[in-house]
């Protein structure tokens, strides 16, 4: 009989359903960070999965308004991408959700290095790898490994290219570190 009592306590908490999530509209504009001025078609992403993602264009005053699926977590990760600007990414709750209060985020420009790998004679190193960080003539000291570098993949032409790297400052400078041998 206990067995019994416990497989139908079982069957009903089985069936019981915890509150949905509503859906929460996502408001707000795109700024450059700069001088302020609006900036129009950059991508805003709204989640990380593609069951709870949501995304849009920036209209031509740099506003946005999206639905975060019901099926979203409470917090989500926002990620706001524009040609030329470094990625911003930061994470939105439901309580910045709920009140309904437009969010203005600002993109700072970014630095893109790019180049080209030949060996010798002159001629195209591909699938070679480029680490690319910050020079130590910005300020940083140039034993200083806690700073991040970038890798870029050589194509058939051994150029290579990495954007999106935000100086924060607008004048920090960018290097190629090292070349790892390729074919």
């Amino acid at each position: 009989m206990r067995v019994l009592a416990v497989v139908i306590g079982l069957a009903w908490l089985a069936d019981a359903r915890l509150p949905a999530q509503q859906a929460a509209t996502v408001q707000g504009q795109v700024l450059a960070d700069a001088d302020g001025q609006s900036l129009p078609h950059a991508r805003v992403t709204l989640g990380v999965l593609p069951s709870t993602r949501a995304s849009v264009l920036t209209d031509g005053t740099g506003r946005f308004l999206l639905t975060r699926p019901a099926a979203a977590s409470p917090a989500a990760r926002l990620t706001i991408a524009k040609a030329g600007f470094a990625t911003l990414v930061t994470t939105v709750s439901l309580p910045e959700l709920a009140d309904g209060r437009p969010l203005t985020f600002r993109l700072r420009r970014s630095t893109a290095v790019s180049g080209r790998v030949v060996d010798r004679q002159g001629n195209a190193v591909t699938s070679a790898l480029v680490a690319v960080r910050p020079s130590p003539l910005d300020g940083a000291q140039p034993d200083n490994s806690s700073r991040l570098a970038l890798l870029a993949e050589t194509n058939d032409l051994g150029e290579y290219r990495v954007g999106g790297l935000g100086d924060g400052h607008g004048n920090s400078l960018w290097m190629a570190l090292a070349v790892v041998a390729g074919r």
